[in-house]
């Protein structure tokens, strides 16, 4: 993605805060999947049905994970081909009526599925690349419905942790120098490239201003230039060692990491 691009992805609103001191900036990013996938991988769908179950249970389930597998970032393929196999076993299911019943109400279905994915062809005993349990709780008049639609939320939600997401930070800007008005009105009005320019040249003109290298580290930041940001932030923590400037210092290596991580998956 061009630096442009990042650019609108970056800062996306400026803040001013009743009550807040100092003004503030929100700034996206995407982060890596929960679940990182090598590129290329396909999936493959296993059901661990229970024998002494209700038969509905498990049909569901997998009805409901392949519909959203197949819209999801890697292909759905016969687990026999697959490089990677979603292995899904519900554990409980219960719908409960109201008591006393009332007409009109609905009942309560809970829904849990254990979902481990593991590489395919491992041999007994190989760890999971990832194991967890999703629930669902849903309040529809039927039973069936609401298996149903409990069992979509469960494949949802697991098929949205395949996904690179997005984050929002919202990130304290530093007025404490009167020379930094000019760069954080601009900001206010939406005109990010200038004020990138201004906190520029007062850090050229002024390389012992921490509020002017801290600025414009969170403006490098916004554009994913990650390891100028890192610099300055360093360098701001020296001259004044604010906790802002050492939040900042977390957050920016934090998405540098999944910015590597994202550089490694879909």
């Amino acid at each position: 993605m061009g630096r442009r691009a990042s650019w609108a992805f970056g800062i996306v609103l400026f803040l001013l805060v009743q009550g807040c001191s100092a003004p503030r900036i929100r700034i996206e990013r995407s982060c890596p999947p929960c679940i990182p996938l090598e590129s290329g991988a396909t999936i493959g769908l296993e059901l661990v049905i229970d024998p002494a179950g209700r038969p509905e249970i498990p049909d569901l389930v997998r009805s409901e994970l392949e519909r959203h597998l197949q819209r999801g970032p890697y292909p759905l393929v016969d687990a026999r081909t697959a490089k990677v196999v979603v292995r899904a076993c519900p554990t409980e299911w219960s719908f409960q009526w109201p008591f006393p019943p009332l007409p009109g109400q609905n009942g309560l279905g809970y829904l849990r599925v254990r979902i481990e994915v593991l590489r395919a062809n491992s041999p007994p005993n190989t760890p999971c690349l990832y194991s967890s349990t999703y629930w669902a709780k849903v309040h529809l008049p039927d039973e069936i419905g609401a298996l149903a639609r409990a069992a979509d939320m469960v494949s949802d939600n697991f098929v949205a942790d395949l996904r690179p997401s997005r984050i929002c930070n919202v990130v304290d800007m530093d007025d404490s120098d009167p020379r930094m008005e000019t760069g954080i009105t601009l900001c206010e009005h939406g005109q990010f490239d200038a004020a990138y320019s201004a906190f520029s040249d007062l850090a050229a003109r002024a390389p012992d201003s921490a509020p002017a290298l801290y600025n414009l580290a969170v403006l490098k930041e916004s554009r994913g230039e990650y390891d100028e940001a890192e610099a300055l932030l360093l360098r701001s923590t020296k001259i004044d060692p604010k906790g802002i400037y050492y939040i900042a210092l977390e957050r920016v290596r934090a998405a540098k990491r999944d910015a590597e991580a994202l550089g490694k998956t879909p």
